[in-house]
């Protein structure tokens, strides 16, 4: 009898399986998806799965890490955009819509959408969504007080308070994207509210 020759082992890359995971997580959220899930789509076995990340939570987190490290990237194309902050986080919160609304079905946020349901339960993914907030209030709060130097907010803004409304908006677009939201309706929302800042001139019409 002739043994049967079995195909060729998959190459593993930790980087490809974490973006395979990333859209797996993403779409289904924790809870829902299983190893056999994680494995079905990234083609490893669970002992490969296991020996590279960890347990099923460690998976889920080092998913959120890398899904984070997107939205770093975009937070620090802020400053280094042109005109006002104001316009700058125009642009920002475009590019946020555009990563909350692909895919197949609307998303919203990794991290937004999927962590807060396990926190109630979950200390370390509580931790972890925690970190994440207070990382997003400190960056924005860092802006405003940059503007709030430039002249480009009322005297007396407090810039955390002003950040911490700007980090508001993008939970609200995660949510609202969710939801089912357009894009249209997600950019109406944005210039909407951050005509409540105390910006030294108006939004532009």
């Amino acid at each position: 009898m002739i043994p049967r020759r079995r195909g060729r082992p998959r190459a593993f890359s930790p980087d490809v399986a974490l973006d395979e995971m990333v859209d797996m997580f993403w779409t289904k959220g924790y809870a829902a998806t299983s190893l056999d899930d994680i494995a079905a789509t990234t083609g490893l076995r669970r002992s490969s799965l296991y020996a590279a990340f960890g347990n099923k939570q460690a998976m889920y987190l080092a998913v959120t890490e890398r899904f984070a490290r997107s939205i770093r990237a975009e937070l620090a194309e802020i400053p280094r955009d042109r005109g006002s902050l104001r316009d700058r986080l125009l642009h920002f919160f475009e590019r946020v819509i555009a990563i909350y609304t692909s895919g197949d079905t609307p998303r919203g946020c990794l991290v937004f959408g999927t962590a807060p349901s396990e926190a109630v339960c979950d200390p370390v993914i509580a931790a972890r969504l925690g970190s994440m907030l207070t990382e997003l209030d400190a960056a924005m709060a860092a802006l405003f007080a940059t503007a709030m130097a430039a002249g480009e907010l009322r005297p007396g803004t407090d810039a955390a308070a002003a950040g911490r409304l700007c980090a508001a908006i993008q939970h609200s677009l995660s949510l609202r994207a969710r939801s089912g939201a357009s894009t249209a309706q997600l950019q109406a929302f944005v210039t909407e509210v951050l005509g409540f800042l105390p910006w030294t001139s108006g939004l532009p019409t």
